[in-house]
């Protein structure tokens, strides 16, 4: 039976999140994503069973945490801050043994409203490259008060990402020798999809916050961030970009929207 397959890899890892919080600080920042792209026709029945999953998550795993991010164009991100890869086959045994204490056929009702939902999932985990991002000191938005993100998508030329990699932390450095005021974090894609493609995420207070903010910041990069821009992109083989939004509705046990 094809049902939210995603969303239980996704569960089993959430419900010992307690483990990793320790260590964030002395290991890298890296992100488990399980992504629904959902059929537009289906979003209010897809929406309502993530809902009533949720519920029923909160109520037998209470120490259960994810955020869920949407995009414009139909697609659900379920996001969890994951820390040593390591931790993932320790947490499948723990989610195996918790399954055994939930009512099955309860459990099944709530995975088979998905059916039908759902045109592709995926499961990635994405890590932070700290020299390719950049965090303002006076930044358009503080951290966690951004309702708008933006992604834009590089998959870099095999044997290239080296190259894309050291003009994306020139990028960074000039942001901050200008002290330009919009932030973004730089994440790889470390497992799962297109390993060689890194994703620039950033945030603000809405769309056109966003663009006329990223405008003015362009004013004061001129040229020498324009010349880095032409640079990176003859690395570049595939963009895409897309816009999206906090849906604390779909989320379990998060308050804050930090700018991922």
């Amino acid at each position: 039976m094809k049902v939210k397959k995603c969303v239980l890899f996704v569960i089993m890892l959430f419900s010992s999140l307690s483990l990793l919080y320790g260590q964030q600080n002395s290991k890298p920042t890296r992100l488990l994503i399980m992504q629904d792209v959902v059929y537009p026709y289906k979003v209010d029945a897809y929406e309502k069973a993530q809902k009533d999953m949720n519920e029923f998550i909160a109520k037998n795993y209470p120490s259960v945490t994810w955020r869920c991010l949407q995009y414009d164009n139909y697609t659900y991100d379920y996001i969890v801050n994951l820390g040593d890869y390591g931790k993932i086959d320790e947490m499948n045994k723990m989610w195996e043994e918790k399954m055994k204490t939930v009512n099955q056929d309860e459990f099944k009702k709530y995975a088979d409203a998905f059916i039908g939902t759902i045109s592709a999932t995926h499961q990635l985990i994405v890590t932070q490259d700290v020299k390719g991002s950049y965090k303002a000191k006076d930044p358009f938005v503080k951290q966690g008060e951004g309702k708008f993100y933006h992604w834009d998508y590089f998959e870099f030329i095999p044997g290239k990402e080296d190259e894309a990699l050291q003009v994306a932390r020139e990028e960074a450095a000039l942001s901050e020798k200008l002290n330009l005021r919009g932030s973004f974090n730089l994440w790889h894609i470390s497992m799962g999809q297109n390993t060689n493609a890194y994703v620039y995420a950033s945030a603000d207070k809405d769309r056109i916050s966003f663009f006329t903010n990223m405008e003015a910041d362009n004013k004061v990069a001129g040229k020498q961030m324009d010349d880095l821009d032409k640079k990176f992109m003859s690395y570049v083989q595939k963009f895409d970009h897309w816009n999206g939004k906090d849906r604390p509705e779909l989320s379990i046990n998060t308050t804050t929207t930090a700018n991922k």
